[in-house]
């Protein structure tokens, strides 16, 4: 009865994705001739549909080093366009180094909502603490989560998670890439410059990150910054993500001339309600994002962006969780790769506003 669900479960997986049952079945072997976003949509549906894609191992695969991939995340981003998903978009540069060295992968997506004594939380480190030999950390986790975690394996985060300096990461360099969009903002002139982020169900370090850059870019280049300009960074202020899109378009009434959003989803949203409210990108006020997210192929804009090195930081994370599963003694370093910038066309010329 068991294979008989796994069956129909994969089966249902295929359809909804119109791709072949091998396909699907390929995807949770890691299999080598598979595209890495296609195991990552895959995976992804299989959460949907609370599919368990943990199979019975074979001697053979035993014998590979296996590690964990945990992308958490909320539902209902899973659901969205994978074109438009940072996390995703990162397990081509996994899939590489651990096929060439002969590594299998597990992914696993978890809610952000999971609690360290949930069921499912307990289970997943249970069930995979002889066959993991470490793990991967895609996205924020909260920080029972990540201690528990790293009391059970070797990690590598691939954001940057607050206040445990003892875990690997490897990320983009969010600095530069502030630092790049902030610059070409001022190269036209703007000179009231906004930020604008979320507030999360887990704390969005890399948010952070890339306001303390904008904060740090604007005092070098003698730009004042509001707190009124500033949308979901401070604890006391902070909002619904429809409640934080209305304060930008009250600020940008009030004067703001330009966003700097603190990825690419946040831009697309704020741009999409500023033009229900009448108020053009770029000529009336310039938006700016962070990832280098392919839009919708609808959006008429092309944002202005930093791409983030998705390829390199997949890569590097695995071959950084490598040496530590080799050496578990080595000291933790923060690896930091730089993005480029993105052209778009959601940035005018203040002067012209």
């Amino acid at each position: 009865m068991e294979n008989e669900f796994k069956k129909v479960s994969q089966q249902k997986i295929a359809d909804n994705l119109n791709i072949s049952r091998t396909t699907v079945s390929r995807c949770f072997t890691n299999h080598s001739g598979i595209n890495s976003l296609t195991r990552a949509q895959v995976f992804a549906e299989a959460k949907r549909l609370g599919y368990d894609y943990f199979e019975t191992k074979t001697e053979k695969k035993i014998t590979q080093k296996r590690i964990g991939v945990l992308i958490c995340t909320d539902h209902e981003e899973i659901n969205q366009s994978h074109d438009l998903s940072p996390g995703f978009n990162l397990m081509p540069g996994i899939t590489e180094f651990a096929l060439i060295n002969d590594m299998q992968v597990d992914t696993k997506i978890i809610s952000s909502s999971l609690e360290k004594n949930s069921k499912e939380f307990i289970s997943l480190i249970k069930d995979n603490k002889k066959n993991w030999q470490g793990i991967l950390l895609i996205y924020p986790f909260k920080p029972l989560l990540i201690k528990e975690l790293k009391a059970n394996f070797p990690c590598v985060s691939l954001v940057e998670q607050f206040g445990y300096d003892t875990i690997d990461c490897v990320d983009v360099d969010h600095s530069r890439g502030i630092s790049l969009l902030v610059d070409s903002l001022i190269e036209n002139n703007h000179k009231r410059i906004g930020f604008l982020t979320r507030a999360y169900a887990v704390d969005a370090c890399w948010s952070h990150r890339r306001f303390s850059a904008f904060n740090d870019k604007l005092i070098r280049e003698g730009i004042p910054l509001n707190k009124s300009d500033v949308v979901n960074i401070y604890p006391d202020r902070l909002l619904k993500p429809d409640e934080s899109i209305s304060e930008a378009i009250k600020q940008t009434k009030n004067g703001v001339t330009a966003w700097v959003c603190a990825a690419d989803h946040i831009a697309y949203d704020l741009i999409d309600n500023l033009e229900r409210e009448g108020i053009s990108v770029p000529y009336d006020v310039s938006v700016v994002g962070f990832d280098g997210m392919t839009p919708k192929d609808s959006h008429k804009h092309k944002l202005f962006s930093i791409k983030l090195p998705h390829r390199a930081i997949g890569y590097y994370a695995t071959k950084r969780l490598s040496e530590i599963i080799r050496n578990p003694y080595d000291k933790s370093q923060l690896i930091s790769i730089k993005g480029e910038i993105m052209p778009g066309n959601t940035i005018h010329n203040a002067i012209n506003v």
